[in-house]
């Protein structure tokens, strides 16, 4: 097959009369309205689009090279040496991204041992934190080890902590001027709402309490004289991923439309929507086999919708500790819709998609209408 050949050029163009006609046909007289999809009151799909019925919305690259990071949690317990021994594993089996959870701020003698043998030039370094102290706390502990091994200016990644609690306006700033300083490349504020992924009805509540977080934290650094030019790309989203195959592509579509509103309406023109990726838990059942199925096609709405970072659960999280196998697995699920699928290669599978257009311009345009009336 030739690379610019048009593979459509034998087939005549159809009008949506034409197409309507055949389904109706098929149908044997039944409406087509009883094959409508309502996703909730506001949103309604149709069992077929034609180019009449749908604008194509505006593709938001995830990255200048298109390519999404893979990404794990790694725990960080009592026994450092374990979770070194469980990185460098995952590492060599292709992991780009590790995701540290923290509850308890680690020392310089914990990130040597944590970090031993690992090179993080080649990779970004990610920290979860509940809680804001603790978690302003591991990034001056990880300065403390790296700045004697890297430049930090080039090293990237992020930090996951509840903005909201750095309540006092002095911490707030200290924060900011230590992460300008010594992370410059580091996405240092998260908007979390993973735990607002339920069921597909509730997707427009989920984009408006990220638009809404979004909105608070800009608030928060006008009120304090700081330049939102300069801290808007430091800003990721952080969301769930559920079953609703469909809706979750279009879920991860929409949230850079409006979330490229909510920056042009505060005069920001420098756009950027970072976005990492995290199974729900409760999408995970009992059964490991059908856990590792639906794995692919919960990654592939990520990756298809726009992602930048990826973390696929292992298929026995729900019932038992992950082992290294099904670690393993859930990597390789991610190398395979690289390597096979070759989903990093294509800007943005869904465009042209009428269906998911569809789907994408009436989610952003419900959760845009519920934004402007908080």
């Amino acid at each position: 097959m030739k690379k610019n050949e048009k593979l459509f050029s034998d087939f005549p163009p159809m009008t949506k009369m034409e197409w309507l006609e055949k389904l109706t046909k098929d149908l044997k007289g039944r409406a087509t309205e009883k094959l409508n999809w309502q996703v909730n009151e506001e949103i309604t799909l149709a069992p077929m689009y034609h180019p009449d019925d749908t604008t194509p919305t505006v593709s938001v690259p995830r990255s200048s090279n298109n390519n999404w990071e893979i990404s794990e949690d790694f725990v960080i317990s009592e026994n450092t040496k374990i979770v070194n021994q469980q990185l460098l594993a995952a590492l060599n089996g292709g992991l780009e991204a590790p995701r540290f959870v923290i509850d308890k701020t680690p020392s310089l003698e914990d990130w040597q041992n944590i970090l031993k043998e690992v090179n993080l030039t080649y990779i970004s370094t990610h920290l979860y934190c509940k809680n804001s102290v603790e978690g302003f706390n591991a990034c001056k502990s990880l300065y403390q080890y790296i700045k004697n091994h890297y430049d930090t200016q080039q090293l990237k990644g992020s930090i996951n902590i509840d903005y909201q609690s750095l309540v006092d306006k002095k911490m707030f700033e200290d924060y900011i001027k230590f992460m300008q300083e010594n992370f410059p490349q580091f996405k240092y504020f998260s908007i979390d709402a993973i735990e607002k992924c339920k069921d597909a009805a509730e997707t427009p509540a989920e984009l408006l309490a990220l638009l809404t977080q979004g909105k608070q934290l800009l608030d928060k650094c006008s009120d304090l004289d700081l330049d939102l030019a300069t801290i808007s790309p430091h800003i990721q989203f952080a969301v769930g991923i559920n079953k609703s195959y469909f809706v979750q592509i279009a879920k991860v579509r929409a949230l850079k439309i409006l979330w490229a509103n909510v920056l042009n309406a505060y005069g920001i023109s420098n756009f950027t929507c970072p976005i990492e990726a995290h199974f729900t838990v409760s999408s995970q059942g009992e059964n490991e086999n059908t856990n590792m199925i639906r794995a692919t096609t919960q990654a592939m709405s990520a990756v298809i919708g726009g992602v930048e970072r990826l973390n696929v659960l292992p298929a026995n999280s729900s019932t038992t500790e992950p082992n290294e196998f099904t670690h393993r697995i859930a990597r390789n699920v991610q190398h395979l819709l690289k390597m096979e699928s070759h989903l990093d290669v294509v800007q943005d599978p869904a465009a042209g998609s009428y269906y998911i257009e569809s789907l994408t311009t009436q989610l952003a345009q419900t959760t845009w209408s519920l934004f402007q009336q908080e």
